[in-house]
């Protein structure tokens, strides 16, 4: 036995002593290499015609590679949460039926919300309407482990404000390759979409100045232009 796991062989020992039962430990045992190899053990008693011819009975069931791989889990679960808590960017991750498991602290300062007013909660009851068939189709595609491009969408803020969001996520797989979840990263992108939504309406109303000549059908379209093509709820023209 690896010498740190002998006080657990010691205990498991004593209890079956004094108990005449114990739970199954998992204990390192040396190979003739010099290594270590993780094995369950199990104790059971066999009582002799006298005390003194008891034995114990010890069984093994070779779990290493189960073993290496709960602590290589452990460890890049522990460096994901180390990064996932260091960056300004919302990092989530959910099940599959969309419910948020685990966000990221970063969430207060871009969205408002503590992380407990969201875990447990839909990511759908944070997104807009609007925009709510979108990342549902996403979300589809990314259960079949599909890589996708990158998702805008307006979430919601604890103010009651939305704030366009680019969202990038990986599926998050079992140690069967099967999709269990997702793992989500949200970046604020209003100042890209604001600016993106002004170059939109300014390229559309230089091609109507170009045919327009009547000045109030001209403000008319340039108005109509800033809802259709560049997005905004509304638009109005107004003189002193």
């Amino acid at each position: 036995v690896f010498n740190a796991d002998a006080q657990r062989v010691a205990e498991q020992r004593h209890e079956i002593a004094t108990r005449q039962c114990a739970a199954p430990v998992e204990v390192r045992y040396l190979t003739p290499t010099g290594n270590v190899r993780w094995m369950a053990q199990q104790m059971r008693q066999v009582r002799g015609l006298t005390a003194e011819n008891n034995t114990i009975i010890v069984g093994l069931h070779d779990i290493d590679h189960e073993v290496t791989a709960r602590f290589a889990m452990a460890e890049s679960e522990a460096s994901f949460r180390l990064l996932a808590e260091n960056v300004t960017d919302v990092v989530y991750t959910v099940n599959l039926d969309g419910q948020i498991q685990w966000i990221s602290p970063s969430v207060v300062e871009q969205l408002g919300w503590r992380a407990g007013d969201m875990v447990g909660h839909s990511v759908v009851d944070f997104v807009f309407s609007e925009d709510r068939t979108r990342l549902m189709a996403w979300r589809q595609l990314l259960h079949l482990g599909e890589i996708l491009d990158e998702l805008m969408m307006r979430v919601l803020q604890s103010s009651g404000d939305f704030v366009w969001m680019k969202a990038r996520a990986q599926p998050i797989r079992d140690a069967d390759g099967r999709v269990t979840g997702v793992v989500v990263a949200l970046r604020n992108c209003e100042a890209e979409v604001v600016t993106a939504r002004a170059l939109r309406t300014i390229s559309a109303g230089s091609r109507v100045l170009v045919r327009v000549a009547d000045d109030m059908a001209l403000l008319r379209q340039m108005c109509q232009i800033a809802v259709d093509e560049g997005g905004y709820l509304m638009a109005w023209y107004g003189q002193k």
